[in-house]
């Protein structure tokens, strides 16, 4: 399956870390352990990507944090972001997970988990 790059700002790599602790059919368990193994080898490169757009247009402040004081640098950079959150890459996961019927998850983790797994009906 294909995700975008805003996978990794959009709150669901600590759901999907939160599923990998529910017990599953093995089959199921393995999918999303090779899913969630893809998606740390490329939030590794994404982040490295980000660090240099924040290097490219800013600076470190006192506190180590980085800014971007400029206003047309400011524009550029949220440009450059936006196109690396667009990027969509290729996981390993070719069909949805199954999840039993008694694994609890909150509406909002649901929300976040949709395009990634199939609750039973």
């Amino acid at each position: 399956m294909k995700f975008k790059n805003s996978i990794f700002i959009r709150g669901q790599i600590p759901v999907i870390n939160k599923l990998i602790e529910k017990p599953l059919e093995i089959t199921e368990s393995y999918k999303l352990v090779r899913f969630a193994k893809s998606l740390r080898e490329n939030e590794e490169i994404f982040n490295k990507a980000k660090l240099k757009v924040f290097e490219k247009f800013g600076e470190k402040n006192k506190e180590g944090n980085w800014e971007i004081k400029d206003e047309k640098k400011q524009e550029e950079a949220t440009k450059e972001l936006d196109k690396l959150l667009d990027i969509e890459e290729e996981y390993d996961l070719d069909s949805k997970i199954k999840i039993p019927e008694d694994i609890k998850l909150s509406a909002a983790e649901i929300l976040l988990l949709e395009d990634i797994i199939e609750i039973p009906k």
